[in-house]
This record gives C-alpha cells, structure tokens and sequence, in this order.
C-alpha cells in the first residue's frame, strides 16, 4: 500500500494527494490515531480520506489503515521506507541502504501480489504475437522503451513509440496477429480524449480488438 500510495499519488484529486503525502511522511500516524483526528491533523474531511482509501483500490479507510499496517507489521523496528524518509537521510551510507532497502520491499510486494494467472496469459500472448508494439506516455515512455529492449533480447519483434500520433498510424497496420501492450502508472493518459485506432475507412475494414487489459504499475517493479 505504502508504493501503491506513491505510484498513483499525482492521478488524485488535490484533497486526497495532500492525504497521501501526509501519510506517506508520516507513515505510522494512519495507526496511531483515529479518523477525526487524522483528517483534522491533515487538514481535510473525513469523507475525504474514504475517498481517498477507494481511490487506492480499498474498500474504505479502515480497509487502508488495515493493509498499511500489515505493511508496516511486516517490517518491525524503524518505520517503513518511504521516498519521504528517504530525502531525509542523515548520510550518504544511510540514503545508499534505503533506496536498496525501498527498491527490494517494492520486488517484494509485486512477487507476492501479482496474479499469477493474468501474467501466464501475458506471456502467451507475447510469444504469440507477429509484432508487439508498446506505447507510453510521459513517465510511462521510458518503462515502454526499456521493455522494447529487454524483449528484443529474448529475442521478439517489438517496437515502442512514445508519440500518439506515430501511435496512431502504426495502429493502422495492426492485424490480429499483433499485440498493442499500453503501458500506464495511472491507467489514463493525461491529454488523451479520442481513441487512436483508424478513422473509416480503414477502420470499416479492420476492427482492433483489445488483446491485454493496461493496470497501474508501481515504478520499481516496472525497472525489474
């Protein structure tokens, strides 16, 4: 919860990003305090922070503050790594040992949270695929062109572009043999208001199916 909270920090309303900078530099007041008194500490409404915790994918805030504190239960001691903590270490030795320490709990979460069945069915669908072309935007552009490189290795004929417009018209050579992998922190990209699939007429000859459904990433496990 603590990555989650920082991936999608900037996709938030501002009432609820200024609840989650809040908590992630003070990372054990979500436990230590009851509703009230967080939001009055934090500055908000209490609907505000249920807002907030359904924004992260729970089902309220008590469903938040239960899963922030199995996270910070699993790391007993100091309190849990957080980019906030981290821009306050007191040396360089102790800034080099939380950004390994944050890197290795983020591996550590996406190991044990990821659905194992959905990435069997990506994996597929790549060794499958004729050609795989990936797009990114913004912060998503240099995960999106690490990934080209990485599976070129393997090898597979992959492709990324970051523009919408080269998008666009690659999207129009696209067969169903193709597999269009859009990578995205947030799951919508900022400026985007129309599809980029063909306009008629070629797209009364050929009708894109989606073939893999995008969800946020958290940025370390992108880099893995």
């Amino acid at each position: 919860m603590l990555n989650r909270t920082q991936t999608l920090l900037d996709a938030l309303s501002p009432a609820e990003r200024r609840v989650g900078a809040w908590l992630l530099a003070h990372p054990q007041a979500a436990l230590a305090q009851d509703t009230r008194t967080l939001a009055a500490q934090i500055g908000v409404s209490q609907p505000t922070l249920v807002r907030f915790a359904r924004s992260l994918g729970c089902a309220g805030f008590d469903d938040f503050r239960l899963q922030w504190a199995r996270e910070s239960g699993a790391a007993p001691g100091p309190a849990p790594v957080t980019l906030a903590t981290l821009a306050t270490s007191p040396s360089l030795d102790a800034l080099c040992r939380g950004v390994f320490d944050f890197s290795l709990q983020a591996l550590a979460q996406v190991r044990d949270r990821i659905d194992r069945r959905a990435l069997a069915q990506a994996v597929q669908r790549l060794d499958e695929a004729r050609r795989i072309v990936l797009h990114g935007q913004g912060n998503a552009a240099p995960v999106a062109a690490e990934a080209q490189r990485r599976l070129q290795r393997v090898p597979l004929p992959a492709l990324a572009c970051a523009e919408a417009e080269a998008l666009a018209a690659m999207a129009q050579a696209l067969s169903r043999e193709d597999l269009l992998v859009l990578v995205s922190h947030a799951g919508r990209a900022p400026g985007r208001r129309r599809p980029c699939w063909p306009s008629p007429p070629a797209a009364r000859r050929w009708r894109p199916r989606p073939r893999w459904r995008c969800v946020p990433t958290c940025p370390t496990a992108a880099t893995r």
